[in-house]
């Protein structure tokens, strides 16, 4: 009897993990949401060439295809106002960035398409300078914060306190990016969007050289 082997795989695991480390095969882009579908995770059952046996592929990812809006191209490669669409792979189902109508987009490139380098995204929201800003300051450089300041959203990017236990309100309160106005903790400082993109490509350079000695 005819034995069948089941294997799993992730799509593009090369593309989707950190072993892609060089800054110029890492573009990012503030991208506004326009679609996103999940697709069938397309793989064949194949023949294992030494036993003859037939492989079956399970997927371990969720797969999507994605549309956005360049609203700031932060390398070359891509242009602000065009559309770019990408793959994305994850694990968990969809993409906590989809849940966003703007944020900041770390894609890699195969031949003429672009995939999504795996749980790679920040926060963006539009300022009233016409630029783009994370809320907060969670991205370091050797544990240093870089490039923190005072950033104000329009519109206001804002919490509600409403139904909020008293630990959580305290965590706000004395948190330096947020002020608390009755229950509402506004967000008034962060990181523009070309400073996590220039930590996360250095995070990673950093890493790659580390892994090299």
């Amino acid at each position: 009897m005819k034995r069948t082997t089941v294997s799993c795989v992730a799509m593009m695991t090369l593309l989707a993990t950190a072993s892609v480390l060089a800054n110029e095969e890492i573009y990012g882009f503030v991208g506004s949401y326009i679609d996103l579908q999940e697709v069938d995770c397309a793989i064949k059952p194949s023949s294992d060439p030494e036993t003859g046996e037939t492989v079956l592929s399970i997927c371990m990812d969720s797969i999507f295809n994605a549309r956005y809006r360049i609203e700031q191209a932060l390398s070359d490669e891509l242009t602000t106002g065009a559309a770019i669409e990408f793959t994305v792979a994850d694990h968990y189902g969809t993409p906590d960035f989809a849940d966003y109508q703007t944020a900041l987009l770390f894609v890699v490139k195969d031949d003429d398409a672009y995939y999504h380098l795996k749980y790679t995204w920040a926060n963006a929201f539009p300022t009233t300078e016409g630029r783009f800003a994370e809320c907060g300051c969670q991205h370091k450089t050797n544990d240093e914060t870089r490039g923190c300041e005072d950033i104000v959203f329009d519109p206001a990017v804002v919490i509600d306190l409403t139904h909020a236990s008293r630990f959580a309100i305290d965590e706000y309160e004395t948190d330096p990016a947020f002020e608390v106005r009755g229950a509402q903790a506004v967000c008034i400082r962060g990181q523009y969007a070309e400073t996590v993109f220039e930590i996360e490509l250095e995070g990673r350079k950093s890493t790659a050289d580390d892994d090299g000695q």
